[in-house]
Protein backbone atom coordinates (compact mmCIF):
# COMPACT_ATOMS: atom_id res chain seq x y z
CA UNK A 1 0.00 0.00 0.00
CA UNK A 2 2.77 2.19 0.53
CA UNK A 3 4.48 1.71 -2.60
CA UNK A 4 0.94 2.38 -4.26
CA UNK A 5 0.93 5.89 -2.44
CA UNK A 6 4.54 6.52 -3.48
CA UNK A 7 4.11 5.82 -6.60
CA UNK A 8 1.18 8.26 -7.42
CA UNK A 9 2.62 10.68 -5.29
CA UNK A 10 5.55 10.98 -7.84
CA UNK A 11 3.24 10.93 -10.93
CA UNK A 12 1.56 13.90 -9.48
CA UNK A 13 4.59 15.71 -8.74
CA UNK A 14 5.77 14.78 -12.24
CA UNK A 15 1.83 16.41 -13.94
CA UNK A 16 2.41 19.17 -11.82
CA UNK A 17 6.09 19.85 -12.68
CA UNK A 18 5.40 19.54 -16.03
CA UNK A 19 2.39 22.42 -16.26
CA UNK A 20 4.54 24.92 -14.74
CA UNK A 21 7.74 24.11 -16.95
CA UNK A 22 6.44 24.97 -19.96
CA UNK A 23 9.68 25.88 -21.99
CA UNK A 24 9.99 28.82 -24.21
CA UNK A 25 11.58 29.62 -27.90
CA UNK A 26 12.54 33.05 -29.31
CA UNK A 27 14.63 33.33 -31.77
CA UNK A 28 13.89 36.76 -33.10
CA UNK A 29 15.76 40.44 -33.81
CA UNK A 30 14.29 44.24 -33.13
CA UNK A 31 11.03 42.73 -31.54
CA UNK A 32 8.48 44.59 -29.39
CA UNK A 33 7.64 43.47 -25.79
CA UNK A 34 3.79 42.53 -27.40
CA UNK A 35 5.57 40.28 -29.64
CA UNK A 36 7.27 38.49 -27.37
CA UNK A 37 3.97 38.21 -25.22
CA UNK A 38 2.23 36.94 -28.04
CA UNK A 39 4.98 34.52 -28.90
CA UNK A 40 4.48 33.28 -25.29
CA UNK A 41 1.02 32.71 -25.15
CA UNK A 42 1.12 30.78 -28.52
CA UNK A 43 3.54 28.41 -26.70
CA UNK A 44 2.44 27.90 -23.64
CA UNK A 45 -0.84 27.44 -21.56
CA UNK A 46 -0.20 31.14 -20.46
CA UNK A 47 -3.29 33.28 -21.31
CA UNK A 48 -1.56 36.53 -20.84
CA UNK A 49 -3.42 39.75 -20.02
CA UNK A 50 -1.52 43.25 -21.04
CA UNK A 51 -2.79 46.79 -20.93
CA UNK A 52 -1.87 48.01 -24.29
CA UNK A 53 -1.00 51.72 -23.20
CA UNK A 54 0.93 50.42 -20.26
CA UNK A 55 3.71 48.93 -22.62
CA UNK A 56 6.39 50.65 -24.40
CA UNK A 57 6.21 48.99 -27.65
CA UNK A 58 9.09 51.52 -29.12
CA UNK A 59 11.51 49.61 -27.09
CA UNK A 60 12.86 46.48 -29.12
CA UNK A 61 14.35 43.64 -28.14
CA UNK A 62 16.67 40.68 -29.58
CA UNK A 63 15.61 37.35 -28.17
CA UNK A 64 17.65 34.77 -28.78
CA UNK A 65 16.16 31.91 -26.32
CA UNK A 66 15.32 28.22 -26.02
CA UNK A 67 13.66 26.20 -23.38
CA UNK A 68 13.14 28.25 -20.62
CA UNK A 69 10.36 29.03 -18.36
CA UNK A 70 8.29 32.31 -18.63
CA UNK A 71 9.94 33.40 -14.99
CA UNK A 72 13.57 33.12 -16.71
CA UNK A 73 12.73 35.03 -20.04
CA UNK A 74 11.51 37.56 -17.90
CA UNK A 75 14.51 37.55 -15.70
CA UNK A 76 17.04 37.12 -19.33
CA UNK A 77 15.32 39.92 -20.89
CA UNK A 78 15.57 42.48 -17.35
CA UNK A 79 11.71 42.76 -18.05
CA UNK A 80 11.41 41.75 -14.66
CA UNK A 81 12.78 44.79 -13.44
CA UNK A 82 10.47 47.45 -15.25
CA UNK A 83 7.49 45.10 -14.88
CA UNK A 84 5.80 43.03 -13.01
CA UNK A 85 3.49 40.37 -13.41
CA UNK A 86 1.07 37.87 -11.41
CA UNK A 87 0.66 34.16 -12.26
CA UNK A 88 -2.77 33.23 -11.28
CA UNK A 89 -4.42 29.41 -10.87
CA UNK A 90 -2.41 27.36 -12.17
CA UNK A 91 -3.30 24.03 -12.77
Amino acid sequence: MRYILIFLLCINFQLFASQYGNKITIVKKNINLETILKSIQSQTDLHIIWQPNQINNDVKYNVNVSNLTFEELFRQLNLDEDHTYTIKNKT
